[in-house]
């Protein structure tokens, strides 16, 4: 990915800025503290593309004091081609959040954005491989934290290439293994108690089966005796019906002299009925002329208004005929209205015809001597560095041979008053004088003195051994004769001429496009012309089809009103059969009811023949009662004996399904010892001296590599380091894990920490963009874009330069390497530069 534009608006301190970083390569970001150097270009991409902000910082707490909207669009290229995203936030209200994606192509922005932010962002995570922690950790060297994996303890460094490799998943993963083991062991266990409360079920099955034997016994001599009794009782029951025989029948005669009378109160109701529809007919019949007469004014308009409505579609479908060719006409005049436009952009591009061809060559001429100037500036900038090491080495050469002179001098001086006491003590010349120690000092000082003096005068005729290389350098590079500002202006022609160069391949097929497209417009207007007269043909006709069907409203409204007399016409060829009907009916009806009347008389007669005899059923229903309640004991017993063979056959089946069950279990058991051992296995695998580790012992040598590649860029090969990632223990046996980092130079091999400031903060930039170079690798993306926020300001001067080198070193790497600084003398080593300058309303932002 490569940032080519940043826009942002009300986004902390910054209330509107357009960063077009097209022509950027190494730049400078300058500016005072607070100014918002960090703001546009470390949280603004994150914002746009992940939501990201500062540490402790919410997206409300971004919008800048006073407004209530921000917006942040982010314009990049990736894999050839470009995109951009845009992010707003509102705080109006309840707030409120929009993402957009977008791809250019050809000339316009198509939309690739979800239906929700959610899945826009996904889409993000996607097309980039990446999110927001590692594009962070890869593209981004955030203020204070170049040393942030270094100047860690060996014991922790592992831990934390642990975390920026994401193997905290094999931690979730170890955890939910555990979980699915501790529950089918317990699973298992449970299993186990279930098959031992089976065996101690099973044990009762003998004893049951007996009982079940003589429950069946017991039911079959039961059943005897309730055959017995039901035959007893059948016999009694016979008995009592043929008494109620004709105590029925006698009651069957009432019911039939009742609704005889039912019946008779039926006929004179329906007299009655037919008497009513009699006179009703009557008064219909009289109104028949009428009735006919009104009945055919309604048939004569009905036939009208039939006729008309058959018009009625045919009106609906013209002015559907009418909107369609309006809708005609629209497409041809928007068709008309693109094409005009299209036709003057390409008039007015081949216009230029010559100028751009022109344009081409002079491009591809500029190209050759621009290419010709980049060498030569490759060689000035080598020659450059090899002359600032050179004078580096010379100005610390000067300084420890001036500390040795000091140091000379100080110690003649300091011996110089041993030897005065030669004069002094009271012992010389005597006895003692071998003896005393105060002139055996004074002697050795004085032989000291005489070495000291001989070294101090050896160093001062002495030459510092650099300076002539350094002047060597100096000449060679002077003399490449290399203009960096004629450089920059090579550089700026041949982008000001690269768009109309593009454009000269591309002229041919353009002449021929704006020849289509006038051929599309001529015809778009000779087709409307004939729309138009179509269109107006379709409203003549609808014109007169408004006139014909004018008076249609008036006969509907009249058909209703007349409707009603069409059914009293209906209606008299049925009054008249109905009231021959009602008559006819009458005369039957009175002579039904004489004739019911009759036979009630009769059927009196035989039901007083059927109660006057003396008929008693005492002793045959007491019989039928002794019989049912024996029988009722019987099978109160049976049923109990029935209830405890079905309990035990209950029993019987369960044993049996337990047996089932046992079976089912062991081999479920077998099945769960399985399970549980590859649950064993991947615990193992999961942990600490599993995936994990081999994964880190994988990523340690490629990270290394990866370091040795760019620490040589950075020292011309002088330094290279390896990692340790285990050590013995010295007070017992075994190892422990670490990761100690091993730096060999010209005096061999020995730890990074002890390393001067210098050269840590070399091998601190070698490891973080080694860190980040594998952490994108992994995640599938490539690194094309540095920035570095502040690298630079706790630095002294000396180790300025080496940070300043090492960027510079490594950052052919990189398509875009931005370095965020307030530091002048580091700002001036940058021939880009990007610069923020405070205004009375917010910040201006140049790019030069």
């Amino acid at each position: 990915m490569i940032p080519l534009r940043i826009q942002v608006a009300n986004f902390g301190a910054i209330p509107y800025s357009d960063i077009d970083l097209r022509n950027v390569t190494l730049a400078a970001i300058i500016g005072v503290n607070g100014a918002g150097k960090s703001t546009a270009f470390t949280t603004a991409p994150r914002f746009a593309l992940f939501g990201g902000t500062k540490n402790g910082v919410s997206a409300d707490e971004m919008v800048r004091k006073g407004t209530q909207e921000m917006a942040v669009t982010f314009e990049f290229e990736h894999r050839e081609e470009t995109y951009r995203t845009t992010r707003t936030r509102s705080i109006k209200g309840k707030g409120k959040t929009t993402l957009e994606l977008q791809k250019f192509i050809g000339t316009d922005w198509i939309s690739l954005s979800g239906t929700t932010i959610r899945e826009t962002e996904e889409k993000i995570r996607e097309l980039l491989s990446l999110d927001d922690e590692i594009f962070t950790a890869s593209s981004m060297i955030l203020q204070g934290k170049a040393n942030e994996f270094t100047s860690k303890p060996a014991g922790q460094r592992k831990g934390i290439l642990q975390q920026i490799l994401g193997l905290g998943i094999y931690d979730r993963l170890l955890e939910k293994a555990r979980e699915k083991e501790r529950a089918t062991g317990a699973e298992l266990d449970a299993l186990k108690r279930k098959l031992t409360e089976l065996e101690e079920q099973l044990q009762a099955k003998s004893s049951i089966n007996d009982q079940l034997v003589l429950a069946n016994q017991n039911i079959t001599e039961i059943t005897d005796d309730i055959e017995a009794k039901e035959v007893a009782l059948k016999d009694a029951e016979e008995l009592v019906r043929n008494l109620t025989v004709r105590a029925e029948k006698a009651e069957e005669l009432r019911k039939l002299i009742s609704a005889l009378d039912g019946e008779i109160d039926g006929c004179n109701t329906e007299r009655t009925r037919h008497q009513e529809v009699f006179d009703r007919t009557s008064n219909i019949l009289a109104r028949e002329a009428d009735i006919l007469a009104k009945a055919k004014e309604y048939e004569q308009i009905k036939e009208q208004v039939a006729a008309l409505q058959l018009k009625q579609p045919r009106l609906a479908e013209w002015k559907a005929e009418e909107n369609r060719i309006s809708s005609e006409i629209g497409r041809a005049d928007e068709q008309i209205r693109k094409l005009s436009p299209q036709i003057k952009e390409l008039d007015t591009l081949l216009s230029d015809r010559v100028a751009i061809q022109q344009a081409a060559m002079e491009y591809q001429e500029t190209s050759a001597e621009l290419k010709v100037m980049d060498d030569l500036a490759d060689k000035w900038l080598s020659l450059n560095t090899q002359a600032l090491e050179a004078e580096r080495k010379a100005v610390n050469w000067g300084r420890g041979a001036e500390a040795d002179l000091v140091r000379l001098k100080s110690t003649i001086e300091a011996k110089q008053g041993q030897v005065a006491t030669l004069d002094k003590v009271t012992c010389k010349g005597t006895e003692m004088a071998n003896t005393c120690p105060l002139l055996a000092g004074a002697r050795r000082a004085a032989e000291e003195i005489a070495e000291a003096e001989k070294e101090l005068s050896r160093l001062n005729q002495n030459e510092n051994p650099y300076v002539a290389e350094w002047q060597a350098l100096l000449s060679k590079r002077d003399g490449l004769e290399y203009e960096s500002a004629k450089h920059r202006q090579l550089k700026d022609h041949v982008n000001n001429l690269r768009t109309k160069a593009d454009l000269a391949g591309q002229l041919e097929a353009k002449a021929e496009t704006l020849k289509t497209l006038k051929e599309q417009k001529a015809q778009a207007d000779e087709s409307k012309l004939q729309i138009a007269e179509r269109l107006a043909s379709v409203q003549e006709w609808i014109k007169q089809l408004i006139n014909s069907l004018a008076p249609l409203a008036m006969l509907e409204a009249r058909l209703p009103k007349l409707k009603q007399w069409v059914e009293y016409k209906d209606k008299l060829p049925e009054a008249k059969a109905a009231q021959a009907a009602a008559t006819e009916r009458i005369t039957a009806l009175n002579q039904e009811i004489a004739l019911k009347e009759e036979k009630i008389r009769i059927l009196a007669q035989e039901q007083l023949e059927l109660l006057s005899g003396d008929i008693s059923s005492f002793e045959a229903e007491k019989q039928v009662k002794e019989n049912r309640e024996q029988l009722s004991s019987l099978r109160s017993e049976l049923g109990l004996k029935q209830a405890l063979r079905g309990k035990l056959e209950a029993q019987m089946e369960s044993l049996e399904l337990a047996e089932k069950e046992r079976s089912k279990i062991a081999s479920e058991m077998g099945w769960k010892s399985k399970t549980l051992s590859r649950w064993q296995t991947l615990v193992r695998a999961f942990g600490r001296d599993g995936i994990p580790a081999l994964i880190i012992e994988n990523a340690v040598p490629e990270l290394e590599r990866i370091a040795n590649e760019i620490l040589g860029q950075m020292s011309k090969g002088e330094h290279s380091l390896r990692f340790e990632t285990q050590k013995e223990l010295k007070s017992k046996s075994g190892v422990s894990e670490t990761l100690d980092i091993i730096v060999n130079d010209w005096a061999g091999e020995r730890p990074y920490e002890t390393f001067s400031g210098g050269e840590q903060l070399r091998i601190d930039f070698a490891i973080r963009f080694a860190l980040a170079e594998l952490l994108a690798r992994r995640a599938g993306a490539k690194i094309e874009w540095l920035t570095i926020d502040e690298g630079l300001g706790s630095q002294d001067a000396e180790h300025r330069g080496l940070v300043l080198e090492a960027i510079k070193a490594v950052s052919d790497r990189f398509r875009k390497t931005l370095v965020i600084t307030h530091i002048e003398e580091a700002q001036a080593m940058f021939e880009q530069r990007i610069y923020f300058e405070p205004q009375d309303d917010g910040v201006e932002i140049k790019v030069a």
